[in-house]
């Protein structure tokens, strides 16, 4: 039973560049099937990954980035396994938990330094990867209460980046709200509102919704007659919010409304070719998959726009 010696190599008795080769074009053939090295010895420039299954940290490296190039030997593009397992070893009440600190407060230093610089999405990978260090560092910690407080403390970290997320977010929607205000005053339009003063409870993504308006209301900038008023309300009819836009067309609206969810929107005959925005097919999916119905009408040249949602009742 067992493994046969000869399917085993350690990386550090292959000292030339071509013997070094000459493993990995082995390994990666299958012939040689454990392969074990240093994070320096099999990091960089070792291209394995073709049948690695599963990788094993004996050890904490001392850097983020030792890490990161251990398991860049397995995630990565050329691998034909479809799942891979990565295993940390870690031993309880033993110096395991300081080295995990270690690992864990210089990776916090670098998302630090990158938060102002770094895409969102680069600092979302940084931060989930700073969890899992912390994670790993509660498993080591013997004491019952010790390991709760870790745990704790990584559930408070996490919400805390899905707060910065949520505050980010909203900032680019209060921005962008602000330039279509500008769109609809440079189109000369005069905007109307009819709103419920008590609270209208929906169920919905912020997302999804904020998207839905936005396409919404620059079609409204682009193709309404100028001059003209914008009409928006909410009602609560029985068991559904109801919100309904309204506006002239700047041209003559010779469209079916059944068809029009199924191009994007524009208010001359090209309706179907020079589209812009997310498109009122799109706007219905939205909608849609948000338990609610998307409907357009027109009458001469008014166009309506209605979605109703579901109420959330108390």
């Amino acid at each position: 039973c067992g493994i046969p010696a000869a399917q085993i190599a350690f990386i550090h008795h292959y000292h030339t560049e071509s013997r070094k080769l000459e493993l990995f074009r082995k390994f990666n053939a299958g012939d040689i099937r454990i392969l074990i090295g240093s994070t320096f010895k099999l990091g960089i420039g070792a291209n394995v990954q073709e049948r690695l299954k599963a990788i094993h940290h004996l050890d904490v490296p001392w850097r983020p980035a030792d890490m990161i190039q251990r398991e860049g030997r397995i995630l990565r593009r050329g691998n034909q396994n479809k799942n891979v397992i990565i295993y940390r070893y870690i031993t309880e009440s033993s110096f395991d938990s300081y080295s995990w600190q270690i690992l864990e407060t210089k990776q916090r230093f670098i998302t630090q330094f990158l938060t102002g610089t770094t895409y969102q999405r680069s600092i979302e990978d940084l931060e989930n990867q700073v969890l899992t260090y912390a994670q790993v560092k509660a498993l080591a910690l013997a004491e019952p209460l010790m390991k709760q407080l870790a745990e704790k403390e990584n559930e408070v970290k996490n919400l805390k980046i899905l707060l910065s997320r949520e505050r980010q977010t909203l900032a680019e929607q209060k921005k962008e709200l602000a330039q279509i205000d500008e769109k609809i005053k440079a189109a000369d339009l005069t905007l109307r509102t009819d709103f419920p003063e008590e609270k209208v409870n929906l169920l919905l993504d912020s997302q999804k919704t904020y998207r839905i308006f936005e396409n919404l209301l620059v079609n409204v900038a682009k193709y309404a007659l100028g001059g003209t008023r914008v009409y928006v309300e909410i009602r609560k009819e029985e068991k559904e919010a109801v919100i309904r836009i309204k506006n002239i067309s700047a041209t003559e609206l010779n469209f079916n409304p059944d068809e029009i969810t199924d191009r994007f929107v524009r208010g001359d005959v090209s309706r179907n070719t020079e589209g812009s925005g997310l498109g009122l097919a799109i706007v219905k999916s939205f909608v849609e998959l948000q338990k609610g119905t998307f409907v357009i009408e027109t009458e001469a040249d008014l166009f309506k726009a209605e979605i109703r949602w579901p109420l959330v009742l108390n």
